[in-house]
Order: structure tokens, then sequence, then C-alpha cells
């Protein structure tokens, strides 16, 4: 069963008669072998403007590298210190936290730190 998250591709020859449905393969549907990986495996944020999002991969057995991102739950273990939103980090406070991404059944912990600046620095152009 494909979940309702995935695209189907349709693919219609206009001057024949037959049309070719393709179903994508979704990450969640795929057997993962192994361990996931997040990318990159620490952060360090310096500034309140500057985000950061991650990316989470993993193997089939077959050796095939799939894209676990967007399926992945994504959630700060500190919401004081950094909150994350639509998979994108946003430093809070001056502090240590982890993010914690959880796809395919496996959790990993990335190491955050946050080191502001004491003063909120100007826009420059």
């Amino acid at each position: 069963m494909v979940s309702p998250t995935c695209r189907s591709i349709w693919l219609l020859f206009v001057f024949g008669i037959v049309v070719v449905v393709c179903e994508a393969s979704c990450a969640e549907d795929l057997p993962i072998s192994g361990a996931i990986q997040v990318t990159p495996a620490s952060l360090t944020l310096k500034h309140h403007r500057y985000e950061q999002s991650l990316i989470v991969s993993g193997r089939t057995a077959e050796g095939l590298a799939v894209d676990l991102t967007d399926g992945a739950v994504i959630r700060s273990s500190d919401e004081s210190v950094a909150i994350v939103k639509q998979g994108w980090i946003t430093p809070l406070k001056s502090g240590e936290a982890k993010i914690v991404v959880q796809a395919a059944g496996q959790t990993v912990e990335v190491p955050l730190k946050i080191e502001l600046p004491a003063a909120e620095l100007p826009y420059s152009f």
C-alpha cells in the first residue's frame, strides 16, 4: 500500500491510446537496512537569523540510498534553547540541547550548541 504522502506520476502518450501509470516509491515504504544517517552530525548556531535544516537518509538491503527527511520527525530536546518548525532548527538562546530525529523506526540524537552574540547584530546588505 502506498501512503497518501506519496506522489503518483502519470505519463500520457498524446498520440497513442496507452496511458502509463507509475507510482513513485516513498521512503517510508522502503525497508531500511542498518542505521539511518543524519547530516550534519552536530550543529553549532551562532545567530538568531541563521536557521539550519538536517538531511536524514538510509540505505535499503540492496544498497539504494533513500532520503528519509520528508517523513522524519525532528524535535528539540529543549525548546527554550531551540525550536524545530517544518524541519528548520531556529536558535532561541545560548545553550546546549539535542535535536532528536526519528525515522524508519530509529532515533538519532544530534548535539546542538547555540552561541548567540550578546547584542543583536544589525541588518547588513
